[in-house]
């Protein structure tokens, strides 16, 4: 009997090592590229959990507001979700509108909604130009 479950027990731990090596991970050509001025290895973007680069879609409007003090940081701003992994942006700026940067901005995950509202500790991030980092590079739009 203790034959039989140990046999039992291995194949499904053999079964669920074949699953989690069988879910697709990212290359590391998608996310490090050699440096032209001095050959080193440098990260190209950050990917997304669920491959390549994120999705951002719009969902409507958002607000950010500080989790420590209530205080709103953001109104009538845009939000995005990526269709992929979940990852939350709501900022100044909308890309899908044609702006070339993100302002400021918060981070979150979560579900959206017409109106969606991200409580944060961490305050805003700035982007001043899309591309110009590897977090921005790692977002397409649309």
């Amino acid at each position: 009997m203790k034959k039989y479950l140990l046999s039992i027990l291995l194949g499904i731990a053999v079964v669920g090592a074949g699953f989690f090596l069988s879910v697709r991970s990212v290359e590391a050509s998608e996310i490090q590229a050699e440096s032209e001025i001095t050959g080193e290895i440098v990260p190209q973007y950050i990917a997304c959990p669920g491959g390549g680069k994120h999705k951002m879609v719009g969902n409507a409007t958002g607000r950010v507001i500080d989790s420590n003090t209530g205080k709103t940081l953001l109104d009538r701003a845009y939000c995005f979700r990526c269709s992929k992994c979940g990852l939350i942006i709501i900022s100044q700026n909308s890309p899908i509108l044609g702006a070339g940067s993100l302002g400021k901005y918060a981070t979150g995950s979560g579900p959206v909604a017409n109106h969606t509202v991200l409580r944060t500790p961490y305050g805003l991030s700035q982007n001043s130009k899309l591309g110009n980092d590897e977090f921005t590079k790692s977002l397409t739009w649309g």
